[in-house]
């Protein structure tokens, strides 16, 4: 590890842990805002402003003909933390479970380097401190208020903690890496009455078990094995009391696959599997969807280039994972990658997945993150 990086190991950790303390979920982040801004605001060298409600995007322009981009995300999940740690969260009910703390760190951390060396880069820097990616795609409103333009991003890199990449390795895909997502509802009334005099009402809940069970054939009877796909139902209401025909019901799922036509599909089979069980059963059952990401597809010269830069004996390929990223949002728009910085270390004990209440990580791997951003920056870093 280069000394110069090195050196920035102590506020990478720092940043880190007072993170992890404030968690927030997306479009709340308002402690985490302050945190942020407070730190980059030290750097004259940069622009910094407030986007997308509790965004971030600071801006290090030199003058260059290109401008690169590195993106955090900076939201946490409603998990309720079990680690004991000395910097737990102190906000219950929300933990950084998914590693957001390390991103924002070291994004944070990235800012600094940058502006103490600025004199070693030929690019632009746009650092994007995204809101809300866990629930309600902040990557979108980030777009939609400018994110990329002023100046105008040609490229845009992002990392993401990973306990299935072994620590010390990087995975990074060429093409499809992460499934695109969608999160659908199906909302069901019928009619009310008494459980002693069934025959007065119209039963939701066994409406809404059969169509659970119906689900289950949209992938395995109707998609090929070879093609990966997943349907899952996470949560299903219904009912007021156990003596009372249940009015109204909904079943909330997820949709995840590497093809949008797929995604396509699926729907429109939901969609005839509720129609027809509107007439089954007498209800009145509604699909609708709520948030999309597509597909996390990683530019493949810019994998090419990474691959050329980087050192071998760290990148690795990684598997595709059925887990998804709006990150794939900024890829609409301009080339970009996202890099799964290996977390997993089974003899420190990090084994823990994403969104576990026990998820936590060997915050040494945050350096190997630095060391990257300036081997694709093309720096020239002289030993102390």
């Amino acid at each position: 590890m280069n000394k110069v990086i090195k050196d920035y190991e102590s506020m990478l950790i720092k940043l880190r842990r007072d993170l992890h303390k404030i968690p927030e979920i997306g479009f709340t982040e308002v402690k985490t805002q302050k945190y942020i801004l407070d730190f980059l605001n030290q750097y004259k060298d940069l622009k910094v402003t407030p986007i997308a409600k509790t965004g971030i995007k600071a801006v290090l322009d030199i003058g260059a003909n290109e401008t690169v981009a590195f993106r955090a995300d900076i939201d946490a999940l409603c998990i309720e933390e079990r680690n004991q740690l000395d910097f737990v969260s102190t906000h219950k009910g929300y933990m950084h479970a998914c590693g957001h703390d390390g991103h924002t760190a070291m994004l944070m951390t990235i800012a600094a380097f940058l502006c103490d060396n600025k004199d070693k880069i030929k690019q632009n820097i746009v650092f994007v401190f995204q809101p809300a990616e866990e629930s309600t795609g902040g990557a979108t409103v980030m777009i939609e208020e400018g994110i990329l333009e002023n100046p105008k991003v040609d490229k845009i890199f992002a990392f993401h903690i990973w306990p299935a990449v072994e620590q010390g390795k990087i995975g990074i895909r060429a093409g499809a890496s992460l499934a695109g997502t969608t999160e659908f509802n199906i909302d069901i009334s019928g009619k009310s009455s008494h459980g002693a005099s069934p025959q007065s009402g119209i039963d939701t809940i066994v409406a809404a078990a059969s169509i659970i069970e119906a689900l289950q054939t949209v992938v395995t009877k109707n998609i090929s094995p070879l093609q990966p796909a997943v349907l899952n139902v996470g949560k299903l209401t219904a009912g007021t009391a156990r003596n009372i025909v249940a009015e109204e019901a909904r079943i909330e799922g997820i949709l995840r696959s590497f093809d949008e036509n797929m995604h396509i599909f699926m729907e429109n089979r939901i969609k005839e599997i509720v129609a027809g069980h509107e007439k089954v059963y007498g209800v009145k059952a509604m699909f609708s969807t709520e948030v999309k990401y597509s597909v996390v597809y990683n530019d493949v010269k810019l994998v090419e280039r990474l691959n050329n830069i980087l050192d071998k004996d760290v990148i690795i390929e990684n598997e595709l994972f059925m887990t998804a990223e709006d990150f794939s949002e900024y890829q609409k728009y301009v080339p970009g990658v996202l890099m799964l910085l290996g977390a997993g270390n089974e003899e420190k004990g990090f084994t823990n997945p994403l969104h576990s209440s026990s998820f936590n990580f060997d915050e040494s791997i945050m350096l190997l993150g630095l060391e990257t951003v300036s081997k694709i920056l093309g720096m020239d870093l002289e030993e102390k």
